[in-house]
């Protein structure tokens, strides 16, 4: 008897499971996608750019993945630093083009009370899907502040977050993951500045876990020098190099001697990442007559929105103090590329710099 139950109850489940599959089959088919929407407009916004000759330089440009009442779209937004003069080239005509049958967009222009910035939104159904804020502040910012973007070379996708924001910022590739090569080229052809991200021992590690290539202070001299030669092989066009992690390694003198040898042959720069409060990079460089700068503050060692905006403030505010800054953030985090996005458009008076920029002050 309890078989002959077992075997009704079975089909009774598959019947529930296919039910189930085939109601949220219909809910994922019902989804209705505009993000070709977003990029067309997206595409409409770069060619007024270009018509208008705006310098890279002067755009900083994010998106944002945006799901609400079963509809997806991509969330465009534009800070673009232009003569006012021009402002009227951003239609709607120009940015809505051909997409806009039915008037279903609605572009909503205002100006500050200054008059020296126009918000420019493209809404729908109530829904901001593209912001454009013009600015004619052309002010040039005396404080300046250079932000890396460690971690980089095991994903592509990752990365695009940070480079489609259209700020110069500076990337350390670490050199044996899968991607590490093509990012590094990829990235020197784009005009970024980049960094060999070495990995060097730590205090409290497995070495094991550094992946291959890392140096210990078990190594000689010479293995020192061979193994950064071979790590600067796999990342080429790379301007310097920094440390992945490395407080043990950073501290002893011999050790980083070899390595600033290399990098004195090379004429390459070297950022002390500053994991170790007692690091003598600045000291051994300075004794190979290598340029070298030190990390200021780690921007997301806590991947939330609210501690990376605090940080990046942080770091602003030191750029204001003593007239530039670093920081350091992770190709890796979650958060980062939005947060120094909506950071970054608050600095009128802080400019976002590559490291070479810095380093050429030496």
């Amino acid at each position: 008897m309890a078989k002959r139950k077992k075997s009704k109850r079975i089909p009774a489940l598959l019947v529930l499971a296919a039910i189930i599959a085939g109601f949220f089959a219909l809910l994922i088919s019902k989804i209705e996608n505009r993000v070709s929407d977003c990029l067309k407009i997206e595409q409409n916004i770069n060619n007024v750019l270009l018509t208008a000759g705006v310098p890279e330089k002067n755009i900083i440009s994010w998106r944002e993945e945006k799901k609400k009442n079963l509809v997806e779209w991509l969330k465009i937004s534009k800070e673009i630093r232009l003569k006012k003069s021009l402002w009227p080239i951003f239609s709607a005509k120009n940015i809505l083009g051909d997409i806009n049958s039915g008037e279903k967009y609605i572009l909503v222009s205002k100006d500050t009370e200054s008059g020296l910035e126009r918000r420019i939104e493209i809404l729908r159904d109530g829904n901001l899907y593209c912001l454009v804020i013009l600015s004619d502040r052309t002010e040039v910012k005396a404080a300046k502040l250079c932000i890396v973007i460690d971690d980089c070379g095991g994903s592509k996708k990752k990365l695009i977050r940070f480079t489609q924001l259209n700020l110069p910022l500076t990337y350390a590739i670490l050199p044996y993951q899968k991607y590490s090569r093509e990012i590094a080229e990829s990235l020197s052809r784009s005009g970024f500045d980049t960094l060999l991200h070495m990995p060097m021992e730590p205090h409290k590690a497995d070495m094991k876990a550094l992946g291959k290539g890392a140096l210990s202070v078990s190594m000689t001299a010479r293995e020192i020098m061979e193994k950064t030669a071979a790590a600067l092989s796999r990342v080429p066009g790379v301007k310097g190099v920094n440390n992945h992690m490395g407080s043990l390694f950073t501290e002893d003198s011999e050790k980083m001697k070899a390595i600033m040898s290399v990098l004195k042959k090379e004429n390459l720069f070297f950022l002390d990442s500053a994991t170790s409060p007692k690091s003598v990079c600045k000291k051994t460089a300075e004794a190979a007559k290598v340029k070298c700068l030190r990390n200021n503050v780690f921007l997301d060692n806590i991947d939330s929105p609210e501690e990376i905006r605090r940080r990046m403030r942080q770091a602003a505010a030191i750029a204001r103090e003593k007239g530039s800054a670093i920081a350091i953030a992770h190709s890796t985090r979650k958060h980062t590329a939005a947060a120094i996005a909506e950071i970054a458009r608050e600095l009128d008076d802080v400019e976002i710099v590559p490291l070479s920029a810095l380093m050429d002050k030496i």
